[in-house]
């Protein structure tokens, strides 16, 4: 299940760097990180726009195909990506990622697609929660992202709940979000510990706010329960959660000043993009 939002902000040399880490962090042949299969999301850094909400089964080869690494005959974003990086120096990425148990499709060795339906998720709950993004979106703005042409599954459309907003918020942001991992997109593939506290940690607590209704302390005390590594512990002693937000573009970042802490009965996100049977 989606949860957890990893962002980062990258330069035109470096899309390089990010494709490599999107395959060292959700791979379609392996279990550490997240799922390969996720929405994604450009932004600009400076006015904090969304640009485009789109959903990938591989994170990295759509972002490969948007970047101009690999050529693709529709779909592909490399015009405007390219016409952004001539007026700017930066551009935001980020991905709404699921557990890798969540993966819906194994790439093998001929590097085609095989089905595996591991936990009766299909795509079409994927095209779903996608669905309800651009919905919730355009309800607030009036329009659709401007590199989104069309909306998404209609039966996304239709579940578009309160709340739901602030999840697109959560990919421009660069304060204390519940479902922002506090560490960016590649200083997680260079820190294995922090891949451990988002991934092993934080991801179940933003499963239980989002399909649960719980709130953020309520969440973090039942995860706990099952905290056997003792994950939360060395997590408060770091101070973890109020840690600067480092993109790896040199000079970006931010710091969670004592008034940003985050507020323990922060309100839920009411995300209903599965089945009830499901939640």
């Amino acid at each position: 299940m989606f949860a957890t939002i990893i962002n980062d902000v990258y330069r035109k040399e470096s899309v390089n760097e990010i494709a490599k880490v999107l395959d060292e962090l959700c791979s379609p042949k392996g279990a550490y990180g997240w799922a390969s299969d996720g929405i994604y999301s450009y932004w600009d850094y400076n006015t904090k726009e969304v640009y485009y909400i789109g959903l990938a089964v591989d994170l990295r080869e759509r972002f490969k195909q948007h970047n101009g690494i690999i050529t693709t005959q529709s779909g592909n974003k490399k015009e405007l990506i390219d016409k952004h990086f001539e007026e700017n120096n930066e551009l935001g990425f980020s991905i709404f990622v699921q557990s890798p148990m969540s993966q819906p499709y194994i790439k093998g060795k001929s590097e085609k697609w095989v089905w595996k339906d591991l936990k009766g998720e299909d795509r079409e709950n994927h095209k779903i929660a996608e669905g309800i993004l651009l919905e919730c979106y355009k309800k607030k703005h009036g329009h659709f992202p401007k590199w989104n042409k069309v909306g998404g599954s209609a039966k996304g459309q239709k579940r578009v709940r309160n709340g739901n907003y602030e999840i697109i918020k959560g990919f421009t942001s660069t304060e204390f979000h519940p479902l922002v991992s506090r560490t960016s997109l590649r200083e997680l593939a260079k820190k294995p510990e922090y891949e451990g506290y988002e991934n092993g940690v934080m991801h179940a607590v933003r499963m239980i706010m989002l399909y649960s209704g719980f709130n953020l302390k309520e969440s973090i005390d039942i995860v706990k329960t099952t905290d056997t590594l003792n994950r939360f512990e060395r997590m408060r002693q770091e101070n973890y959660l109020f840690k600067t937000l480092e993109y790896g573009t040199p000079g970006y970042g931010t710091l969670v000043t004592e008034k940003d802490n985050p507020d323990p009965e922060l309100t839920t996100f009411n995300f209903k993009p599965y089945p009830l049977r499901k939640i």
